[in-house]
């Protein structure tokens, strides 16, 4: 997925010697071939990345980033932001379930996902700010802005993590409006998907929307 995206790419004009690759994936260890293939395309990489993919890092991280970019003699410079969730399907198509590296038992994906789940399902959701654990509340808060039912109505984790790369483009298409420094001076592209891990240590990605912006201009 990222060589046949990273392809296109090429052609106009995000290729690893004129853009910086910006990555918000989630820290789980089974999304690293992933970000491993964005890095060998892209000669590394500016790490965004939150639970479940989710840009918690904001502006100020992209701001950082932006920084980063390589000078190009047009004068442009370049960003290419690859942001998603993950999730584990099994063999039998059960949604949630996947055997780790050195596991004998089953684990699972993804595991923030899950647990806001729980909390959704059970009717409680703790939505104060847990100073020992700023990120998963930080997450809960943005995934609550998007949920409408509790307890029995609780929705399946595919939904939960389709909400969630929903609300992950969201976040990174306003973000980068806010802080790119222009039409005149920024060019970028907006990779997003979810990416599934299946049985056997295979991963696959779906593909949601590769969107660009040039001079001004989205695509």
């Amino acid at each position: 997925g990222v060589v046949r995206v990273t392809h296109v790419l090429n052609r106009y004009g995000f290729t690893a010697d004129t853009a910086i690759a910006l990555v918000s994936q989630c820290r789980d260890e089974v999304v690293y071939p992933y970000v491993h293939a964005i890095d060998l395309n892209f000669k590394g990489s500016f790490n965004l990345s939150s639970f479940a993919g989710t840009v918690l890092s904001g502006k100020t991280a992209f701001t950082a980033a932006l920084h980063h970019a390589p000078t190009n003699s047009d004068g442009k410079e370049r960003y290419v932001v690859f942001c998603g969730p993950h999730v584990a399907i099994d063999a039998d198509g059960n949604v949630g379930p996947m055997t780790r590296r050195g596991q004998k038992g089953l684990s699972s994906a993804c595991t923030s996902i899950i647990r806001f789940r729980k909390e959704l399902e059970s009717g409680k959701c703790d939505m104060a700010l847990d100073a020992l654990n700023l990120e998963f509340s930080a997450f809960k808060r943005r995934m609550m802005g998007q949920v409408t039912f509790f307890g029995a109505d609780t929705p399946t984790l595919n939904d939960l993590t389709r909400t969630c790369y929903d609300a992950t483009n969201d976040d990174v298409r306003q973000i980068m409006e806010a802080v790119n420094p222009g039409a005149e001076a920024c060019n970028y592209a907006i990779v997003s998907g979810i990416l599934i891990h299946g049985p056997d240590d295979s991963h696959y990605l779906w593909q949601g929307e590769v969107q660009t912006m040039i001079n001004g201009v989205a695509r």
